[in-house]
């Protein structure tokens, strides 16, 4: 299983159309994890989730304490990231 991990932002988790798109990806790609960031809004959080279990796929939701915790939740950060459930990503994240 080679190294894959493909992050969208919250403001493109927004789009009514990724899901349908996000849906093929899921499909096609078996056997990896997806990440939610905790601290985008609950709807969205909750529509990902249900995503993954429709495809009985793995997720975890990201939340960590302290961690810029006085600062908001931005639309450019990320909302999703698919990518090995074991493997480090050794390449910095470009989009």
């Amino acid at each position: 299983m080679s190294e894959l991990r493909w992050p969208l932002r919250i403001k493109q988790l927004r789009d009514a159309r990724i899901t349908t798109m996000l849906d093929a990806v899921l499909t096609r790609y078996p056997g990896y994890r997806i990440f939610l960031n905790g601290r985008m809004g609950e709807s969205l959080v909750n529509q990902y989730m249900m995503q993954a279990l429709a495809h009985n796929y793995p997720f975890t939701i990201m939340n960590q304490p302290g961690m810029r915790v006085t600062k908001r939740v931005l639309q450019t950060d990320f909302g999703w990231v698919l990518a090995h459930p074991t493997q480090k990503i050794a390449r910095p994240i470009l989009l």
